[in-house]
């Protein structure tokens, strides 16, 4: 049954199950610690997967609000070109303009003169006018006496 020699083999073996049972428990722990590990590797598996996403998700807003960017730069170059054209226009326009206002006032000066030159003609011609009439009067007095009027009712001779 009992012998003695057996106590040093059980005692072998109780202390090869306690180290066996620390051994289980170790590896209890070491897998529990590798599941926690796992999950947290998943996680963070699953938050760089969504990172990459959302990167991937601003590059390409990116590079459209830099095509837009490059668009409105140009529209920008466009309309400074077209408003310095229009400048330059403008001035041109306005120069124009004071031409056409001199232009306008030497021709109302020239208009004033003329006026001026057609109302000393229109005198002459008035004072030629009379002129010529007191000559065809006085012609027609010289060509034709005077003859005394008859009174009316009178019979002839």
């Amino acid at each position: 049954m009992f012998s003695l020699a057996s106590l040093p083999r059980r005692a072998a073996l109780e202390a090869r199950c306690a180290e066996v049972e620390v051994s289980i428990e170790r590896l209890t722990e070491a897998q529990r610690r590798l599941y926690h590990a796992r999950e947290a590797v998943d996680g963070l598996s699953q938050r760089a997967a969504e990172a990459r996403a959302t990167y991937a998700g601003l590059v390409e807003r990116v590079a459209a609000l830099a095509a837009e960017v490059a668009r409105l730069e140009e529209g920008s170059r466009e309309l400074e070109e077209r408003i310095a054209a229009r400048a330059s226009e403008l001035e041109q326009i306005r120069d124009r303009r004071v031409g056409l206002l001199h232009a306008v006032a030497d021709a109302e000066r020239a208009l004033d003169g003329d006026v001026l030159g057609l109302d000393a003609l229109r005198e002459d011609l008035r004072a030629a006018d009379d002129t010529g009439v007191s000559t065809i009067k006085k012609a027609r007095a010289d060509a034709f006496p005077t003859i005394p009027v008859r009174a009316q009712g009178s019979t002839r001779p």
